[in-house]
This record gives C-alpha cells, structure tokens and sequence, in this order.
C-alpha cells in the first residue's frame, strides 16, 4: 500500500483503489493484516507501506443495523448467485460480501424501507457499483441498447417501490395514513 503526495486515504498496492478496514480480521487474534482493497477485496499488509500511515479514528465496534443478516438472508434465499446475471457472489466471510446488497431505494433517503427484503438485490460487486448508476434511471428502451437488458426486471422493481414510497409519503402528508 502507498499513500500519493496529497492524499489522506490509504491505497491499496494492487489497484491503487481506497484501503478499507476489514472488521472480520480485528475480531480474529493475532490477524496481521486488517486492511482490505475496496476495489478486488484482497488484504492488504501494512507493513508492506511506503510512508507511514495515520491509525484510522474509526471505532472498531460498529452499530448493529441489520443489514448482514438481511444480506446473508438474501445470499442462501438466492444459493449464492447474482439476482440480476446469476453470477456467483462472494461468501459471506469474505470482506467485501457486503457490496453485493445492493439497495434499489438508497438507504440514506428512504431509511424506514433499509431492512426490506424487496428493496435488497444481491448482485456482483461490479454490477453493484459499475451498471446500477448506470441503468437505474434509464428507460427500458435506453437500458436494451446499452446492452444491459438483464436489469429491465430489477429497474422496473426500483420504479414500482419509488412510486409506493411516494404514494405513502402523500398519503401521510395529507393526513389520510
């Protein structure tokens, strides 16, 4: 891992992608390496650094949402494949098992829909963080000519949950809930 001139962040040494702190190997004693690439999830060695590194802040022991037991939930509910490409998705030990849930209403916008099973679809990493952005917004036309017709099915979900939540916003909005 390296660190560029005027970045805060840690790289990784394989992809010069962001180091993340892995919390399943704090938790296992004697573990040496508690970094991770956010890129292809391989640990990273600090001892391997070129330049010093500040400790993280970062409290070790994080708030329990419910979130990795709806994720792993959802990982043997679909026997471990993509819901979108039917791709093998990463085990729910490694450190990157958690950016295959991907949540079709952003959690930070529609909290109290975080733990619905309906608003999780457990992709790749890659379709996760690559084509989501990409074909969320996109009409069924635009995502058949970009290729990506796998995600009709789970767009056309993300629209018809979008429309719910509005409808239940108006609804208590205006007194009717």
């Amino acid at each position: 891992m390296s660190l560029p001139p005027m970045s805060k962040k840690p790289l990784s040494s394989c992809c010069e992608k962001p180091a993340k702190v892995n919390m399943l190997a704090r938790a296992v004693e004697g573990a040496s390496r508690f970094y991770f690439c956010s890129h292809c999830g391989e640990s990273c060695d600090l001892s391997q650094r070129r330049t010093p590194f500040k400790a993280s802040t970062l409290s070790p022991t994080r708030k329990v949402t419910g979130e990795r037991e709806l994720f792993v939930k959802l990982w043997a509910k679909c026997k471990g494949r993509s819901q979108v490409s039917g791709e093998p998705l990463l085990p729910p030990e490694h450190p990157m098992f958690h950016a295959q849930g991907c949540h079709l209403l952003p959690k930070g916008s529609y909290q109290e829909d975080r733990l619905e099973e309906q608003n999780v679809v457990m992709t790749t990493v890659k379709e996760h963080t690559e084509e989501w952005p990409l074909v969320k917004e996109k009409t069924d036309e635009q995502i058949k000519a970009m290729g990506m017709a796998k995600w009709v099915p789970t767009v056309t979900l993300f629209r018809a949950m979008r429309l719910r939540y509005h409808q239940r916003l108006n609804a208590e909005l205006s007194g009717r809930a």
